[in-house]
């Protein structure tokens, strides 16, 4: 859930430009960060004619199972990019969800309230956990690292699998071991089990 500030975005931007080459920027988290319509690329778009912009809807808006989503650039470089998409990788269902969802403002405006309450809620409770390093979170995810060498991501998974709570394995990320994992901002007693069932098992 680390997020790069615009600053960094555009000193990438302007070197990417220099070389000619094509930037992607995913986005598909943007929607969690507060301040986040000051942080995208978007506006950026119409400048930088090989900037390339990747929104979701599966994740704000939780639809998983429509995998919907956009992306924003230069219509030269859609056109490149064209020919490459398969034949109706979009079902009517899933556009019209998506156009319906995208003007549900009060919608919008209650989730991002609820997450970014929930969110400093979670991440301050986290922190409390002895043997345990949370990581100041940008999304609806926070990462954590277990501090005992002894004790793994992996096992602690399958423990709190037992008692019904499923956690994010991070062993096979890179850059991280196996001592890292992650956990969604849920509702208030979701969380409230996942944090007394971690001071259980830690």
């Amino acid at each position: 859930g680390f997020l790069f500030l615009k600053d960094k975005l555009m000193t990438v931007l302007s070197a990417c430009k220099k070389k000619d080459w094509i930037l992607v920027c995913d986005e598909a988290f943007i929607d969690f960060v507060k301040d986040g319509q000051n942080i995208t690329l978007l506006r950026e778009v119409t400048r930088v004619k090989k900037l390339l912009v990747l929104r979701s809807f599966t994740k704000f808006f939780a639809l998983p199972g429509l995998r919907i989503g956009y992306l924003v650039a230069d219509k030269k470089l859609v056109d490149k990019i064209s020919p490459y998409q398969p034949p109706w990788s979009v079902n009517i269902l899933a556009q019209r969800v998506a156009s319906e969802v995208i003007k549900d403002k009060d919608y919008i405006r209650k989730s991002k309230e609820f997450i970014f309450k929930e969110r400093e809620f979670f991440f301050k409770e986290l922190e409390k956990i002895k043997n345990l390093q949370a990581f100041p979170p940008s999304a609806n995810f926070i990462l954590c690292r277990l501090k005992k060498a002894s004790f793994n991501s992996t096992a602690l998974s399958k423990k709190l699998g037992k008692l019904g709570i499923l956690i994010r394995d991070c062993s096979n990320f890179q850059g991280l071991d196996n001592h890292y994992f992650r956990v969604a901002v849920r509702k208030r007693e979701e969380n409230l089990k996942l944090l007394a069932s971690l001071e259980k098992v830690l």
